[in-house]
């Protein structure tokens, strides 16, 4: 599914695992932290599409020097770096790595690929487990997946191996290291005392850097995400505390940096320049960055030139926004295509502008002919508060409430509300506890207009073969007849706007290609507008209709399949609670189980999108922990023809 929302913020969390592990007692490891000389040229290596599966020797490369046994080495890697390590026959060994950016590992002797890591999550890090049959020289070769980056490498003698259970031991001293791997293709989880570790994208090998627990023992074992029995190796080494540091490093940026002055939108180059700006003071601050027919992502660096944030939410010519807020200092921003190419884009540093006799509040006039801004706001205080807007017209009348992330930011954009004055409120304890402003975008910023002057009316059972220039469609569902509305081009690649009776644009839906139907279902009562659009082209032919839903009486009902209609199960809750959909065969059998979304979501299965045979189910819905809150099931059946393939 496309991310419609305006933000993406970095957030930083630590996911735990969970096992039981037994290990010999520990003998006292020397630790130590060296810092190799680094090699300045600044080379790339050579990549293929989705990461290498090995390193390419021929590309550029740096002469890292030798890696002691048992020690971390802090080092500069701007393209591969190869480290010589020696290895004595009979004893086992983890090489890791991880810096700031995404890293790839690789572990050969005399040019012959004995290992290799990548395990495609940025920041974590990358892991190898070794056994030594012979005294030898090996080469372990670091290399950034697209950047360079300041890194950290460790080379450890393992401690203890267990193909059941280890028990770790924790201390101030040290970090274990702890690693499963599997000799079959089965998708290990690794148990940290009662934390379930499944990150890896390799299917077959676990890490984690138990960092984060506290001095003692903690018992390590191995689940099989599939149930499978396979034979595992758990393995665990120690490292130096610094390994944890990795928050601590720096990004090598690129060769050209210019300056950027705030509030003044600034033509820029994509990809390979960086951008340097000091915000002078604790006020609050927006980032905005605009592609031409780019999808731009943005990634901002600190004073220490360290990654402070990674923001990529929107398309093609649209914005990229972020908050510096009670955040003064020197940072460097870097405007890259999310696919690489070269191009051309707006950047912005601007200024929100607040009134400090009430900042939690902002008044505003929308007309006709003016352009709209974008509403800001920001909280001053915890920054676990999920902040909500409220904005109300020139009686006092709430338009809309906007609670799009569960932040203490929100922004909203002014574009689809009518003409008029209108007053925004936070819900924040204290009036100094948010500040509110508005901005005008950058004309870059290619935004939707009003609602289509067209609006034609939508019944349930209705079908119309339309096109984008035509206009939107007004739909009105109550709570005894919910619809759902299909919208299907065969040339284009539709995205669906639906906006609620204010005109507030409520869902964006763009999760099928050209050809295959847009769908959303309309549960609560309402009159909505359709727009539907193309998401590349400049009008396009569609069919768009909308079918009346079956609401089950109770949690469970029968459906059949046929080889003519496209049955689909909604599993809905009645408010913040988890539902798990389960489709049962005749016989009672499960044959499908759906947890893919969490509180307050809805879960869906849509027949022909799974292998399934034809004939009689049952679908089930129940909550996820087995609460009593309210839960509705609902079906749909649709002509195969109308749906499409």
């Amino acid at each position: 599914m496309k991310n419609v929302s305006r933000f993406l913020f970095l957030l930083l969390f630590t996911c735990l695992t969970s096992g039981l592990v037994a290990c010999r007692t520990i003998a006292p490891i020397a630790y130590m932290a060296i810092e190799l000389a680094t090699n300045e040229t600044s080379t790339e290596s050579t990549q293929t599409e989705g990461g290498l599966d090995s390193f390419d020797q021929t590309s550029p490369s740096v002469d890292g020097g030798t890696l002691l046994v048992d020690t971390v080495t802090k080092v500069t890697i701007r393209t591969d770096t190869h480290f010589s390590v020696d290895v004595v026959a009979g004893e086992s060994y983890l090489f890791a790595a991880q810096g700031g950016l995404d890293l790839q590992m690789e572990l050969n002797e005399e040019g012959n690929t004995l290992a290799f890591a990548d395990e495609e999550i940025e920041g974590a890090p990358e892991v190898i487990f070794y056994t030594a049959e012979t005294d030898t020289t090996l080469t372990l070769s670091v290399a950034p997946y697209d950047r360079g980056a300041e890194a950290l490498v460790a080379f450890a003698t393992v401690v203890a191996q267990s193909n059941d259970t280890l028990t770790v031991e924790v201390t101030d001293g040290h970090i274990p290291l702890v690693t499963v791997e599997s000799t079959e293709d089965v998708d290990p989880i690794l148990m940290v005392g009662q934390d379930a570790i499944d990150e890896s994208a390799s299917g077959i090998r676990e890490s984690y850097l138990m960092d984060t627990y506290p001095v003692g023992s903690v018992d390590v074992t191995v689940e099989s995400y599939s149930g499978l029995e396979a034979p595992y190796n758990l393995a665990v080494a120690y490292l130096d505390p610094i390994f944890a540091e990795v928050g601590n490093l720096a990004e090598v940026l690129p060769e050209t940096l210019l300056p950027l002055m705030l509030d003044t939108p600034t033509s820029v180059e994509l990809n390979n320049i960086g951008y340097t700006f000091t915000i002078p003071d604790d006020g609050v601050y927006v980032v905005t960055a605009t592609g031409v027919d780019k999808d731009v992502s943005l990634e901002i660096y600190d004073g220490g030139n360290r990654l402070y944030a990674e923001i990529d939410s929107a398309y093609d010519d649209e914005s990229e926004f972020f908050i510096l807020a009670n955040a003064p200092g020197n940072y460097t921003v870097m405007a890259s295509d999310l696919y690489g190419d070269d191009g051309i884009g707006t950047l912005s540093v601007r200024t929100l502008p607040v009134d400090d006799s009430q900042p939690d509040v902002a008044t505003f006039t929308l007309t006709d002919s003016d352009p709209r801004p974008l509403l800001f706001a920001v909280s001053t205080i915890e920054e676990g508060y999920d902040m909500t807007l409220t904005i109300m017209d020139s009686a006092g009348n709430v338009i809309t409430e906007i609670d799009q992330r569960y932040s203490s930011l929100e922004m909203f954009d002014t574009v689809n509300l009518p003409a008029g004055d209108y007053t925004a409120t936070s819900d924040m304890p204290d009036p100094n506890s948010s500040r509110m402003g508005l901005i005008i975008p950058d004309e870059s910023y290619a935004r939707n207009g009003a609602l289509p002057e067209d609006n034609q009316t939508l019944a349930i059972g209705d079908t119309f073969n339309a096109s984008t220039d035509e206009g939107s469609f007004a739909l009105s569902v109550t709570d005894e007849a919910p619809a759902i509305v299909l919208v299907k081009s065969d040339v284009a690649d539709m995205v669906l706007s639906i906006y609620d009776e204010n005109n507030i644009l409520i869902h964006e839906v763009d999760n099928q290609s050209s050809g295959i139907a847009e769908e959303f279902a309309f549960m609560e009562a309402g009159t909505y507008t359709i727009v539907p659009s193309p998401y590349s082209a400049e009008s396009a032919e569609f069919t768009i209709s909308a079918f009346p839903m079956q609401v089950a009486n109770g949690n469970s009902t029968e459906f059949a399949i046929s080889s003519e209609m496209v049955t689909i199960v909604y599993a809905l809750p009645g408010g913040e609670n988890d539902v798990v959909l389960t489709i049962q065969g005749a016989n009672g059998e499960e044959v499908e189980y759906i947890d893919w979304l969490g509180d307050g979501e809805a879960e869906s299965f849509v027949s022909n999108e799974v292998d399934i045979a034809l004939g009689t189910y049952t679908a089930e819905v129940t909550n996820w922990d087995e609460g009593d809150e309210p839960i509705i099931l609902a079906i749909v059946q649709i002509p195969i023809s109308q749906f499409g393939q």
